[in-house]
């Protein structure tokens, strides 16, 4: 090894990660897994209760596997009397994607939710917190619909079963509306009516919340009537009893009152929907990105008379937050890159700069990093960094790596 000239490669590497560390907070984000789970490590789970919540953090250790929140509002299950009638909120085998595994499935009842503390039907829904706000998310998940799932026709129906939002990390997570510790916050709810065979409906809510929560009355893109990009019924597209991947790409205006916010989701890599001028922040916010996910939600569909005790259900499987979009073949739990992140069996300079790229928040796109939880990632602390960057130059220089923390 010519010593000196790797000693004059490791210091200008050095120089440029101290120069460019001071433009950090500049980029708060970089390209990452944020966090993913495909439920199948997770002991069998429900509620227990017609009542229950977990929405502080202090009590997360009460939240299924990785899960930080969960809340749950129903009316028929066993321990009410309802031998016959699920828990809303279940996590086990019994509806998963693939061949083996487990996930998440909501089970919705039809009644008119007089009994609850909304109005709405039964409420289900798991929450995690991320740890940090990203300006930017990418969110996919996996859905599928029980066979002949049903909805109120006239007048219209839906289920809240997806949001992203910031939290103010004080109060409840799930205390929404304009007295509340939430918003930004973006929703998605699928439904029918009397109007459209297969429909959905975003909703948006912004920042501060105190005071705008509903966005200055703006209802331009408070839509309960969007159809299907294909124009296929609920029965023919996300109905049909197979599972449907749904990708979610949401971007923070960059100011309060600036018009660059971005909406924008897919059905099976089907762009359904776009919006790139959005204003989530406004004039007294000082939010700088998103927080919490949320799968499931309240429920207004009642398809048939209460006196049926009907229940329905939908499941949810493979979820997958990034800052950076989603490889169609990412695979939960697959290859765990640290060291070698471009994945081409070598670990040199190159991966040490990709490293260093990631750490600054510069985007990843058309670079050959490898995205998973643990790329970049060479001691281990769940975070790749400048740090790692180091590491795995000094690995490439063939160094001594005792004592440095390297864990690959």
């Amino acid at each position: 090894m010519d010593f000196y000239k790797n000693k004059k490669v490791f210091w200008q590497f050095l120089n440029l990660t101290i120069f460019l560390s001071g433009i950090l907070y500049f980029f708060p984000t970089k390209a990452e897994i944020v966090f993913e789970d495909n439920f199948d490590n997770i002991s069998d789970w429900s509620n227990q209760s017609e009542r229950e919540s977990c929405a502080e953090l202090n009590c997360s250790a009460n939240a299924p596997g990785n899960f930080d929140f969960y809340n749950v509002d129903e009316r028929w299950l066993p321990s009410t009397g309802y031998s016959n009638n699920p828990p809303t909120n279940q996590i086990n085998s019994d509806h998963h994607r693939g061949v083996s595994g487990k996930a998440y499935t909501h089970y919705v009842e039809s009644h008119d939710g007089a009994h609850s503390h909304d109005g709405w039907a039964n409420d289900g829904m798991i929450g995690k917190y991320l740890g940090q706000e990203y300006q930017e998310l990418w969110i996919e998940f996996y859905q599928k619909f029980q066979p002949g799932f049903q909805w109120r026709i006239s007048p219209g129906s839906s289920h809240k079963n997806f949001r992203v939002y910031h939290w103010d990390q004080t109060g409840q997570v799930y205390d929404f509306g304009n007295d509340g510790n939430a918003g930004p916050m973006f929703m998605f709810l699928p439904g029918k009516n009397e109007y459209i065979d297969g429909k959905y409906e975003i909703n948006r809510r912004c920042s501060p919340q105190d005071t705008n929560y509903y966005c200055s009355g703006d209802v331009s893109e408070y839509r309960d009537n969007l159809p299907f990009a294909n124009g296929e019924s609920f029965e023919e597209f996300i109905g049909d009893c197979n599972w449907h991947k749904y990708t979610f790409h949401i971007k923070m205006n960059s100011s309060p009152s600036a018009t660059d916010g971005i909406f924008e989701f897919w059905i099976d890599n089907q762009l359904q929907r776009q919006i790139t001028n959005y204003e989530w922040m406004y004039p007294g916010s000082n939010i700088r990105g998103w927080n919490v996910i949320q799968i499931g939600g309240n429920s207004n569909n009642i398809w048939t008379d209460e006196v049926n005790l009907a229940e329905q259900w939908y499941a949810v499987d493979d979820i997958v937050v990034s800052t950076e979009p989603i490889p169609d073949d990412y695979v939960i739990g697959g290859n765990q890159i640290r060291a070698d992140v471009d994945n081409n069996s070598t670990i040199n300079t190159t991966d040490a700069m990709l490293t260093l790229r990631n750490s600054l928040g510069l985007s990843m796109s058309g670079t050959n990093w490898f995205f998973s939880a643990t790329t970049g990632d060479v001691n281990c602390d769940n975070v790749s960094n400048s740090t790692d960057a180091m590491l795995i130059l000094r690995h490439s220089l063939g160094l001594d790596m005792t004592g440095t923390g390297w864990c690959e």
